[in-house]
């Protein structure tokens, strides 16, 4: 328990840019996967999007998989900021797969996903919160392995 709340702490500190909450949020939603829990971004992320992300990581594990992320690359595109407001755009690859929880054994082959996302954030308090993401862009290359091009 010490360390859920190390990490939450250690989140919210570094989200003094809304550059720092995208990269705290992108880094923490493997981990989130992984353990099943929402809690490693719910410090830097609105509690409806907190809320989604769990309900989506309970639906995988309800259908007895687990999913798990790997972050293969990130661009900032654009970061726009209008007093205690700002609009990041990215791109990023990342790499999915999934294994059944009971065996270990893979379910899904790894999948490669490029996105465009734009992260609205709002400034509370000394840190950035994210509170809308939206998927601009998305191309799967199921198969075509990690050096894929969008």
């Amino acid at each position: 328990m010490t360390g859920l709340i190390f990490a939450t702490i250690l989140m919210v500190s570094t989200a003094v840019t809304p550059k720092d909450a995208v990269i705290a949020y992108v880094k923490n939603l493997p981990l989130c996967m992984k353990t099943g829990m929402s809690i490693f971004v719910s410090e830097i992320v609105d509690k409806n999007i907190a809320r989604r992300l769990q309900i989506w990581i309970d639906a995988w594990r309800l259908s007895g998989y687990s999913p798990s992320a790997v972050l293969l690359d990130i661009k900032f595109k654009e970061i726009r900021m209008n007093g205690r407001e700002a609009v990041v755009i990215t791109e990023e690859k990342w790499q999915y797969s999934y294994t059944y929880i009971n065996s270990g054994e893979v379910a899904l082959p790894p999948q490669y996903i490029f996105y465009e996302i734009s992260y609205k954030l709002r400034k509370e308090g000394e840190g950035w919160k994210i509170y809308e993401i939206d998927i601009l862009k998305e191309v799967s290359n199921d198969g075509c392995g990690p050096d894929c091009k969008l």
